[in-house]
């Protein structure tokens, strides 16, 4: 079956969830709203700290599109996803643009994380079937998915910026409702697994049409790169430390979005070393990227002009994917008949990440201004996977029908610590 056949290839499929996953990340733009949810219920940054808690808590969501994905075809879950983003985010914006009337700080928290779980659906859904439709290249094709989640939220930003040039930032709540859920919608019907193609020469065309469908992200990524007009995830401190306006702050934020390069780069390295070298090299990455963030943001070392920090901040924000990418393509190896709940797990656990390195950088340096914050994201997440990397590898997996029974049963029992973990940070008075 050839690139150039009707819809119904593999290949059209591939693409399509290249643009799901391309718009899926709006869960990245926190920041750009969160001044307007400030100014607007008057919020102290405490209780904004806990707003932004509620929106990292993810694992609910990544367990109920997993099980959603495990039996339901895959365009009803994508369906049930673009209904639950346009929801979610649509009430949050009726909200913070002062459409309906202020609400209790839990009740906007709660809001929030269901407006940001909506995204899990058409991650958890593109990942599964792209793996399942290019078996023999999972490292690749995971690694491009997570590339292509990082750069959705420049794209949402630039949409934002074009359509509502003066906003505050309430309005790219409206934008992340509509764009992600009108674009899954009319994707949706080509989304489905198809038989690979295993010859040689199938194989040989599989990575040359994989290296092919990444050329345009790799230009869309570094136009990117080159605009100075976008919004995105920043940091406090980096503001003040430079004395950086928004438009400079809105640079680096951008950069930081860009994990397309690191994306091609872990999963071309998935494909041809063992797993825990893959996590040996993130690693380190991520322990030396974290660190000159920090060294520059707390003044250990002389200010750089825009352009060099934004790069840091890239290198330090691409690191996670070696360990995401490690992560899922090891799990769904190991559970092949259990990809939707294993994927759904990965995801919620990885935006359960932020709640708890939140939670450890306030305990150790409870009066920081919030560069410390990049200390800690250095050591911990490089510690731990330095100690479990000798563990992470592939195994066969139990087929018969009592080791699938176990195998739920398994998977359910691995689940509920992050589920208490979650009720825990949504109770937490952060």
């Amino acid at each position: 079956m050839g690139w150039c056949d009707p819809v119904q290839n593999r290949w059209m499929v591939f693409v399509a969830c290249i643009w799901i996953e391309c718009c899926a990340g709006p869960s990245y733009g926190f920041s750009i709203y969160s001044q307007a949810i400030k100014t607007r219920f008057g919020y102290n940054q405490q209780q904004l700290d806990t707003i932004s808690v509620y929106s990292s808590l993810g694992v609910f969501g990544g367990l109920l599109s997993g099980l959603l994905n495990q039996c339901l075809p895959d365009w009803l879950v994508l369906l049930i996803g673009s209904l639950h983003n346009l929801a979610g985010y649509t009430i949050v914006w009726l909200f913070v643009s002062g459409r309906l009337p202020v609400p209790p700080l839990w009740e906007l928290g709660l809001f929030t994380c269901i407006a940001l779980n909506g995204s899990l659906y058409f991650n958890t859904v593109s990942m599964v079937t792209s793996v399942n439709n290019f078996p023999d290249n999972r490292g690749l094709v995971a690694g491009l998915m997570k590339g292509c989640f990082g750069l959705s939220s420049a794209i949402l930003s630039t949409v934002w910026k074009v359509l509502f040039p003066d906003s505050d930032g309430s309005d790219y709540l409206l934008v992340a409702a509509i764009v992600p859920s009108a674009l899954t919608f009319l994707l949706m019907p080509i989304v489905r697994e198809y038989e690979a193609d295993n010859s040689e020469n199938g194989s040989s065309r599989t990575m040359q049409n994989l290296a092919l469908a990444s050329v345009p992200m790799v230009f869309l990524a570094v136009f990117f790169m080159a605009a100075p007009f976008l919004d995105g995830n920043s940091l406090q401190a980096i503001k003040t430390r430079f004395g950086y306006n928004q438009q400079q702050l809105d640079t680096i934020s951008v950069y930081s979005s860009l994990a397309f390069f690191g994306g091609i780069l872990c999963g071309l390295l998935n494909q041809c070393l063992p797993s825990w070298i893959v996590l040996l090299i993130g690693s380190p990455h991520n322990l030396a990227g974290y660190v000159v963030l920090w060294l520059l943001v707390s003044g250990r070392l002389a200010v750089p002009p825009l352009w060099e920090l934004g790069l840091f901040t890239c290198i330090a924000m691409n690191d996670s994917l070696y360990f995401n990418t490690v992560s899922v393509v090891t799990s769904v190896n190991n559970f092949p008949d259990n990809k939707g709940l294993v994927v759904g797990l990965m995801k919620g656990c990885f935006g359960l990440s932020s709640a708890i390195l939140s939670t450890t950088w306030k305990i150790v340096f409870p009066d920081s201004d919030g560069s410390s914050y990049l200390l800690v994201a250095a050591i911990v997440p490089s510690a731990v996977t330095f100690l479990l990397m000798p563990l992470v590898r592939k195994f066969e997996a139990d087929n018969s029908e009592n080791g699938s029974s176990r195998t739920i049963k398994n998977l359910a029992l691995a689940a509920a610590p992050m589920v208490f973990l979650a009720v825990f940070f949504m109770a937490a008075p952060f």
